[in-house]
């Protein structure tokens, strides 16, 4: 039933109204979720749809208009309405409540209903905490009158813990703790909020006061309303984001991140309860003690802006003069800008090793930056345990040298380990945040054509982040304008940033990092006699003159970006290179960005790709101005690699080497997503063939954990450490008769690869489908493909794949799929035996004949390296019903300047992408009504989404964005299966658990930005789909089996069964090796460290062991972010580095003895690792930095195990 309400205050909203109705409803006993709201901004009428009849009656019974029979009608047309007498005053006005006269929202009815059953089933799981006691945990805590607001840090001022003082303002506002975060409102002097995320609340300091000093690891985010004149507390306000509470304090917030706040009484027995209630959430280290507060003057300390600018001054100097190396430069400023330490502590540390290096006759024993280094991971943030002696610059000097002492000791293990990979070199990064500017690194990086230019000369290059403080993409809200913000990114862009005595200014991005908000910056250098700066590095790419449209030159300056792990010598190997004309029929390319290359010139470009990649045919190239595929001809003679104009975008001299970017050496696993879904679903494919496909996946997920011969099948299939040969340590686990489940370790890889692959089917549906398979797509060069028809191979892998079918028809896609005319039909033709297309390998290839060529009605794709999705399962291909018209947009026009563009040019366009790159925006919104309408993707809002789509696409080369006012109005109501799953935490670094997901109250989270969804029970495909799957119930029933307790632990279980058979081997003498163990221990231990505080969003908040073992962030709720999963391919290869380099440190372990001693050698080192891995902690600063367990690291276990049994196998099968 739905509820007119009229004469309501014109500004406010959904919020406001449903804030004044709250004690209405409640006097009425109408339950909280069974209504909802709906008030257009700026009107003075809104409605309420209640979800049963009977309360709407109830509501009009009390609050709903009479007739005023006193006083006459105005008129006496028959539709004029009579006069009306109020019976509910809000805000001082007399509001009318009638029954509308139009039917309720039926999104509104079925997200009440959902939300209400969701409720239902929550209250009679018996299994969690009951509901009431789940909310009333999350429930607000508010703390009022604040009156006083300092910013600053810590010191010890005669031994004891002050907080210093170095910005403070009086206020007047409240606090209110909710779930997720702290929320300052104040009113006083400026009406604005201040929002702390709890994860960022590092210690929480309170006394019998009723003061509070809070240590963060982040700085805060300031909100000022952005209106003048009188605030009112009940109108929806719209927010400007800034970077402090005034001019001062942003020149201190990025910094100084412990924060006083004073509030005055009644600090009472209710006071102290509220912290005692929060302090029972054991979301926040809190800590009851009184400490004093300073003025900086007032202990003999500069103000922080003064030491800073001094601090850099110095470091200038140091630098300039090489008194000091520049990564040790680099690591003292970093200690200052992430937050560490007091920039006035780190310049007396700097003194002091400038006389360290004046003194020393060998500066090989000097502390080098990798020391310098180690101290991130030694020195925690300063708290009510920091010792004052830990501040000195004398007990830093001892953490350094003794940092070099255990580099030192094991350096030639640790150089083994942490070589340079040909393809990998290290490059410091910066990360621009809006309220400050941190440094990190050197970390590995992907080469690229500019890095492998200047090889000497890595550190002269910066690559430079841009996020929110919390290291996330920021965060769009209709609320909250980021002008601000995007003016400091601008201007960081324009000014460069200042290390030391080098000032790294902008370069360039390639196409993957803009949209990852990733950039280039470079110092100037001097090479081989030439001083090199941005203008002549970019220079030497070829010529952009006469480009005039500043994201499209950026597109051309980015090929150079483009990370390159191959390059091939083309004059070394006699490879020549030649252009020869594009295949174009009714103007349409068909061959762009597609180019051959001979069997001659493949077979030594083989030679330089490792064996792994299978002799590939198809390779995604960059090579001068020209970039796309080339794949294999082999009906052609010679030594060459032929080039087509579509592929060549810029002129350019640079022609010595070909660069690769990828190869087509294998096939890649096709998992649908729910684009492709949804058209397939109006293509008229039953529904049947989805749910049975996500059975069978979500079968083999749940039969993981059953047994260890299904966990090592299923680490096998997911790729979890395949490096070491995981699954061959779990089958042998098996055949011991052993339980892995014992050890916490092994046990949480299992159940976070599970959990992984269990939210990918849930939340993204990303359902695999056996027979199918995602592949490159190139042109058919020799023509024998008709219109309509394609062939493709593949290798099976081993039987990975089923394998590659004979003709038949197919479905040929391509991701992102949001016209329903993206995913078509085609005919799979296998050439006959001998023809030159049975020579390629793990391509699509496409006719050269037709009106039209496919790609480019697939997505609008081409053949400069897209991917395509090929099924040919006849129960879906063949009960297609309708295949529709492909879209055929127009050309989008680049937006062009009347002038050359400039570095500046491109930086301020890569800010407007950040501003105004909608793409998350537009498809979230399609795939919303694609559920809502009946036609699906048909319905002409989702075609007119599905044009603006392929423009937010377009607008990297285009520079023209789609602004969000072309979108159709968005929906509060989404449905189900956009909802976020429960929390998945990580509990001692390994545990992982599922917490049951609770309904909050709305008013609970009122503080948070982000706009409030409210979702109903979709009953198209998807959302079946997505009920399908009842995560917390596989979690604790399939997932989460008993585990075994008591007896001896696992590992000293397997020591023993392996045992008997290395002694039948004969004497193997591992027990003098176990110094060399412990060295090799250490230096994985110090990389995996390395990984958990470098691929944190906060450093000061390592990503768990088990997160860099496996190689996948944990997102807390449902599927990850596209930058979470971009970072966790990026920490799966750096994880299989670390891990494939300590397996050789421990195979390879060869003498001059012969072959059988060899291998005894190598046995006996492993096990000699797996007794130094079963010691426990020995290394408490590294525990207590990355917040482990008492045991500390333990995933060395797993490693050494690995290779003994690996070591066992040779030496038993004589290899």
């Amino acid at each position: 039933m739905e509820v007119f309400l009229g004469n309501l205050r014109p500004d406010g909203g959904d919020e406001v109204l449903h804030r004044l109705l709250q004690p209405v409803m409640a006097e009425l006993s109408i339950q909280a979720k069974s209504w909802s709201c709906d008030k257009p901004r700026k009107k003075t009428f809104g409605f309420v749809t209640f979800l049963e009849a009977p309360d709407g009656m109830k509501f009009l019974d009390r609050h709903g208009e009479l007739p005023d029979l006193k006083r006459p009608q105005r008129s006496s047309n028959a539709k004029s309405q009579p006069r009306t007498i109020s019976r509910l005053t809000l805000m001082g006005r007399p509001v009318f409540c009638r029954k509308s006269n139009k039917k309720p929202d039926e999104y509104v009815i079925r997200a009440l209903q959902h939300e209400n059953d969701k409720r239902k089933a929550e209250k009679n799981n018996a299994k969690h905490a009951s509901l009431e006691e789940n909310i009333d945990k999350h429930a607000p805590i508010d703390f009022y009158n604040v009156v006083h607001i300092s910013c600053g840090h810590y010191a010890f001022p005669h031994g004891q813990l002050a907080f210093i003082s170095e910005w403070e303002s009086p206020v007047w506002g409240t606090t209110k703790v909710n779930k997720r975060s702290l929320v300052f409102r104040l009113l006083k002097p400026m009406q604005m909020r201040i929002r702390i995320p709890i994860q960022s609340i590092y210690e929480l300091v309170h006394s019998n006061e009723g003061n509070m000093v809070l240590t963060l690891t982040k700085a805060p985010m300031f909100l000022v309303e952005n209106f003048e004149g009188y605030v009112d507390l009940f109108r929806d306000t719209t927010f400007a984001r800034i970077f402090g509470l005034d001019k001062q304090h942003a020149e201190v917030a990025g910094c100084c991140l412990t924060y006083h706040i004073q509030c005055r009484g009644p600090v009472n027995v209710n006071f102290h309860e509220k912290f005692q209630k929060l302090r029972s959430r054991d979301l926040i280290t809190m800590v009851r003690q009184h400490v004093p507060v300073y003025a900086a003057h007032q202990i003999g300390l500069r103000p922080y802006s003064s030491a800073i600018d001094e601090f850099r001054l110095l470091l200038a100097t140091y630098s300039s003069h090489d008194t000091l190396p520049f990564g040790v430069v680099f690591h003292l400023q970093a200690l200052v800008y992430n937050g560490y330490l007091h920039p006035t502590t780190v310049q007396h540390l700097a003194c002091k090793l400038v006389n360290l290096y004046h003194r020393a006759a060998d500066a090989g024993s000097l502390p080098s930056s990798e020391a310098l280094r180690k101290l991130f991971t030694w020195v925690d943030y300063q708290g009510t345990e920091t010792k004052p002696e830990e501040l000195t610059v004398e007990y830093l000097l001892d953490l350094l040298h003794d940092a070099e002492a255990e580099i030192r000791s094991t350096d030639d293990i640790r150089a083994t380990l942490l070589q340079d990979s040909p393809n990998l070199t290290p490059v410091y990064r910066a990360v621009v945040t809006p309220s400050r500017i941190t440094l990190h690194g050197p970390e590995l990086e992907a080469k690229n054509r500019i890095l492998r230019k200047f090889p000497e000369h890595q550190d002269y290059f910066l690559r430079v982040q841009f996020c929110d403080e919390d290291g996330q993409a920021l965060h769009f809200s209709p609320k909250i304008s980021l002008d601000a913000i995007y003016d400091r990114f601008k201007s960081v862009l324009n000014r460069g940033i200042q290390v030391a005595d080098r000032t790294y200014t902008f370069l360039g991005f390639s196409h993957s990092s803009l949209r990852a908000r990733s950039v280039w910056f470079a110092a100037p250098f001097v090479y081989q006699g030439t001083l090199y700066s941005v203008l002549n590095i970019l220079g030497g790419l070829g010529d952009f003159t006469g480009i005039r449209c500043p994201a499209r030159k950026a597109a051309r300056i980015g090929q150079a970006f483009s990370e390159t792990p191959y390059t091939v010598p083309l004059k070394d190997n006699d490879i020549r290179v030649v252009e020869i004309p594009d295949v174009i029929r009714a103007s349409r390319v068909f061959s762009d960005g597609v180019g051959i290359v001979s069997l001659a010139a493949l077979e030594n470009i083989w030679t330089y790709i490792p064996a792994s990649k299978c002799d590939p045919t198809c390779l995604q190239i960059r090579f001068a101005g020209a970039k796309g595929m080339i794949a294999l001809d082999a009906n052609q003679a010679g030594k060459f690699i032929a080039l087509r104009a579509s592929m060549v975008k810029f002129e350019s001299n640079d022609v010595h080497h070909l660069e690769i970017c990828d190869a087509a050496s294998k096939p890649i696993k096709l998992v649908l997503n729910r684009q492709i879904i949804k058209i397939m679903e109006d293509m008229g494919v039953p529904s049947q063939w989805f749910t049975d496909l996500q059975a069978l996946e979500l079968e083999r997920i749940r039969a993981a954990t059953i047994s260890t011969s299904n966990a090592a099948h299923f680490l096998k299939v997911v790729s979890v450490g395949a490096v070491i040969d995981l699954p061959r340590l779990f089958r042998q686990i098996d055949r011991l008769g052993l339980e892995y489940r014992k050890d916490p370790f092994l046990r949480s890889i299992i159940e976070t690869a599970v959990l992984k692959e269990l939210r990918a089917l849930k939340y993204k549906a990303r359902i695999p489908v056996p027979q199918g398979v995602t592949l490159f797509g190139v042109m058919d060069e020799s023509g024998f493909l008709r219109e309509g028809q394609v062939y493709f191979t593949y290798d099976s892998m081993q039987g990975r794949y089923v394998p590659c079918p004979g003709s038949c028809k197919v479905i040929v896609t391509r991701s992102p799929a949001l016209h329903p005319g993206d995913v078509q039909l085609a005919h799979n033709i296998l050439p006959p035996n001998g023809h030159p297309l049975r020579s390629l390998s793990n391509c699509i290839v496409f006719s050269q004949h037709g009106s039209r060529d496919l790609p480019s009605q697939l997505s609008g794709g081409d053949l400069d390296g897209d991917i395509y999705n090929i099924i040919w399962d006849p129960i879906a291909v063949n009960r297609v019903q309708m295949v529709f018209q492909p879209a055929d947009y127009p050309r989008v026009e680049p937006l062009e300047l009347d002038r050359e563009v400039t570095s500046e040019d491109i930086a301020n366009f890569f800010v407007d992408f950040m501003k105004t790159d909608h793409l998350g925006v537009i498809a979230t919104r399609h795939m919303i009504l694609a559920d809502q309408k009946p036609e699906g993707t048909l319905d002409p809002l989702c075609v007119e989404l599905a044009e603006l789509h392929s423009a937010a696409v377009d607008f990297s080369k285009s520079g023209r964005g789609v602004e969000l006012r072309r979108l159709p109005r968005a929906s509060k109501f989404r449905p189900d299966f956009f909802a976020p799953g429960p929390n998945a935490i990580i509990l001692d670094r390994s545990e992982v658990q599922l917490e049951v997901n609770i309904l909050q109250n709305e008013e609970y989270d009122s503080d948070d930005d982000g706009p409030k969804y409210k979702y109903y029970r979709s009953e198209k495909l998807l959302g079946h789909l997505y009920r399908g799957i009842d995560e917390t119930k596989i979690w604790y029933e399939d997932i989460k089996r008993t585990v075994p307790t008591g007896g001896p632990s696992f590992w000293d279980e397997l020591i023993l069964a392996l045992r008997p058979r290395w002694a039948a081997l004969g004497q193997i003498d591992w027990e003098p090796l176990q110094n060399e163990a412990r060295s090799i221990r250490y230096s994985y231990d110090d990389a995996i460290a390395n990984a958990m505080t470098d691929f944190s969003d906060n450093p000061s908040r390592p990503i768990s062991e088990v997160e860099v073992f496996v190689g996948y962030f944990l997102n807390k709720a449902g599927s990850q972010s596209g930058r979470q999963r971009d970072m966790s391919i990026k920490l799966r290869d750096e994880f299989n580095r670390i891990a494939l380099g300590t397996s050789r440190l421990i195979r390879y372990h060869r003498t001059s003895h012969e072959n059988e001693q060899e291998v005894t050698d190598a046995l006996a080192l492993a096990i000699a690792c797996l007794h130094v891995a079963c010691e426990g902690n020995t290394r408490s600063r590294l525990n207590t930095r990355l917040r482990t367990n008492d045991e500390g690291l333990v995933s060395f276990k797993v490693i050494a195990a690995a290779e003994v049994v690996r070591e066992l196998w040779r030496a038993e099968n004589g290899h």
